[in-house]
């Protein structure tokens, strides 16, 4: 049995230690908090390395493409490229962006220090005898191209990251693939990364051949469970606390590949379990971090997930074959199919299901009416789904525990 904690050490854990160890809010920015992922990393830096290579990570939204894109700098800094020699600029893209825009938010990123303000420079922060500048603050362009951009950084060893490029217009997207094509053919030491949501450059850049040869593409699969444990191993080091080997399988089998829920739920039930002053996270507490997490989730999830199982009818069966599609059998981007529905829903009905039963269900979650929550490919004999969101798969799961209809041990046979 577990020796109680005090009230003071209770408050380190929660205030302190588990903000350390779980970060469900937003995209890993350290990179000891960094876990897994060393394929994608290895190929990152030889993208970085190698001459006349830039790189794009694409992958499904929640898999930590963003995490890798802002541990970069620090892996390439531990490999002894330090400051100033080496230039990082790392922005985010948006609806309202534009190449110019980016650019000089990028260029914010570098900054030197002068005794003497040279000549020219309008702008600068004051420090004694000396002034802060950056690169925005001594390129006085209104509009920049890629030919400009390419002088600025083509004979300066960096990198220069730009997040969420899936939300850039398309007209202002394409001039990326003209500066990497220019860069790539003047041998710069500069390179470009680009991160989004995608399957492929070919979904972030629509005349993307003239640049095939000049970009790493690195795809970004779910994380393996071993991926995912080390999280966990990761915060019991961190914390003092310790996970049951059950309830880490509970944990990693809800997460589904998506490191966003091992924080989530993670942090969930180590605060159930240290709130009653244990250190050790048993399946109760997993249950009562489940609830947490529920309560916590975002309203557009939340949303998404009522609007798709609505039925006017107590029988309709949407909320179960929605949950079936959560528990399917899926490859390493959460693609399934509708046998491996057929299988998972026979289970949580205890009855078999043909697809002839369920087949309407997943044309409705298709369909704009239900809010689009699968997303499908293939041709008619050979379909595969896929969560629009991945976020509301493992969401789903949580439903279907908290409404009753799977129990929460079936976890241990998802890792």
């Amino acid at each position: 049995m577990d020796k109680p904690i005090s009230n003071d050490d209770r408050d380190k854990i929660v205030y302190s230690l588990l903000p350390q160890a779980f970060n469900p809010a937003g995209p890993i920015s350290r990179k000891d908090m960094f876990k897994g992922r060393s394929q994608q990393i290895s190929d990152s830096l030889n993208a970085v390395f190698q001459p006349y290579q830039h790189l794009v990570i694409v992958g499904e939204r929640g898999v930590g493409k963003s995490s890798l894109a802002n541990i970069i700098y620090d892996l390439i800094t531990s490999l002894g490229k330090k400051v100033p020699s080496y230039w990082y600029g790392k922005v985010n893209c948006g609806k309202r962006e534009t190449f110019t825009s980016l650019w000089k938010e990028a260029f914010r990123n570098v900054k030197f220090t002068q005794k003497i303000a040279p000549v020219g420079f309008t702008q600068g922060l004051a420090t004694g005898n000396e002034t802060t500048y950056t690169l925005t603050d001594v390129l006085t362009e209104r509009e920049f191209t890629p030919s400009r951009i390419v002088s600025i950084i083509r004979d300066n060893p960096g990198v220069w990251v730009f997040d969420e490029f899936n939300t850039l217009p398309r007209r202002e997207a394409q001039p990326f693939a003209d500066l990497i094509k220019a860069l790539s053919d003047a041998g710069a030491k500069a390179k470009i990364a680009l991160v989004g949501v995608a399957d492929s450059l070919a979904a972030l850049i629509e005349d993307h051949g003239s640049i095939d040869r000049s970009v790493r593409q690195i795809l970004m699969p779910r994380m393996a469970p071993a991926e995912l444990e080390e999280i966990l191993t990761g915060a019991e080091s961190i914390t003092g606390l310790n996970f049951h080997g059950a309830s880490k399988n509970e944990i990693i089998g809800l997460s589904q590949g998506l490191p966003y829920f091992t924080h989530q739920v993670g942090l969930c039930s180590a605060k159930a379990a240290v709130s009653q002053l244990k250190t050790s996270i048993a399946p109760e507490d997993i249950s009562a971090g489940i609830d947490e997490a529920l309560r916590a989730s975002e309203e557009s999830i939340r949303e998404a997930y009522r609007l798709a199982i609505h039925s006017r009818k107590p029988s309709a069966l949407y909320a179960h074959v929605l949950l079936a599609c959560a528990l399917a059998s899926k490859d390493p981007f959460g693609f399934f199919k509708q046998t491996d529905v057929s299988e998972t829903l026979s289970s949580i009905r205890k009855r078999r299901t043909v697809p002839g039963v369920f087949a309407a269900h997943l044309a409705g979650f298709i369909s704009q009416d239900r809010g689009s929550i699968l997303s499908r490919r293939g041709s008619p004999q050979n379909y595969v789904y896929r969560f629009s969101n991945p976020l509301l798969q493992p969401y789903t799961i949580m439903m279907g525990i908290k409404s009753g209809m799977i129990p929460p041990d079936w976890l241990n046979n998802l890792r």
